[in-house]
């Protein structure tokens, strides 16, 4: 695992995350017109409901997706996607405990998919 791959990997992780940031701001966008209808009927409870269920739903899913990609199984399928070519080099980072392409574990991304879960729940 070199350096490059490393800032590919980190790349890769913020491309992802800015599309699925992009996709949650336009889905939330989508509610607006809802959440001044609620604020102009003075429905509070009903907004801060939908907000609530939505904020959990936004920890529970990042928090899940910081736990899927920091198993074995998807570290060694990002290794893979790196090194397509090498079918062991996956089980061959982790005997030798050199991780260094393989640590990331898309944390930007996580934040991503909890935002658009957010929109999701929210909307």
């Amino acid at each position: 695992a070199t350096s490059d791959d490393l800032a590919r990997l980190n790349a890769f992780d913020y491309k992802i995350a800015g599309m699925l940031f992009c996709l949650a701001s336009f889905i939330e966008s989508l509610a607006e017109p809802l959440i001044i209808r609620c604020l102009q009927e003075m429905d509070v409870a009903t907004k801060a409901k939908a907000e609530g269920v939505a904020l959990l739903c936004k920890a529970a899913s990042c928090f899940g997706v910081l736990y899927i990609t920091a198993t074995f199984w998807f570290q060694n399928l990002v290794v893979d996607f790196m090194h397509p070519t090498t079918i062991d080099y996956g089980l061959d980072l982790k005997m030798k405990g050199d991780r260094d392409a393989s640590n990331n574990n898309f944390a930007v991304t996580a934040f991503g998919v909890s935002q658009l879960v957010y929109a999701m729940v929210y909307t």
